[in-house]
């Protein structure tokens, strides 16, 4: 998709090692630690705004402080397949965070993700500017030797 020639504004967000949560369904989200961000001006102004409006009344709200409202974004996998998500500001902890969610397990679902691999994940704009997140290829730490491998699913 960034190869079509309406991609454009690509920009490195951050480097993703995979953890349990990541990929627990239940969870059913992909967490990006808002300082763990290599570029945090991949949102427009009108993103921003709408991911750091909070929610109505945080007492009744989720479990999770932040906003209710998310942004919907294609999501390209390692496959090269689209997936429709949305991306939401949570509290998770004591750190904000950019969340991957509303199909993120049908990424799950698609991929043979592992614990602890490692993914980039880059954004950029289609068409007439709809964000988009791609995950490159993960690499995956040999458990015995150490070693990284390079690996499409």
């Amino acid at each position: 998709m960034m190869k079509e020639k309406n991609a454009h504004d690509p920009k490195l967000i951050i480097k993703k090692k995979l953890h349990a949560s990541d990929l627990s369904k239940t969870q059913s989200r992909l967490s990006m630690p808002i300082n763990q961000l290599l570029s945090s001006d991949f949102l427009t102004d009108e993103e921003t705004t709408i991911l750091h409006e909070p929610a109505p009344d945080p007492v009744k709200s989720t479990r999770k402080e932040g906003s209710k409202k998310g942004v919907s974004v294609v999501l390209v996998d390692p496959l090269s397949k689209r997936h429709e998500v949305e991306i939401r500001r949570w509290k998770i902890g004591a750190c904000w965070s950019y969340v991957v969610v509303g199909g993120w397990n049908n990424v799950i679902d698609r991929n043979k993700f592992e614990v602890d691999d490692v993914t980039v994940i880059w954004s950029f704009r289609y068409g007439g500017g709809k964000l988009c997140l791609a995950l490159s290829p993960l690499v995956r730490e040999s458990k015995h030797s150490g070693q990284s491998s390079s690996r499409r699913s």
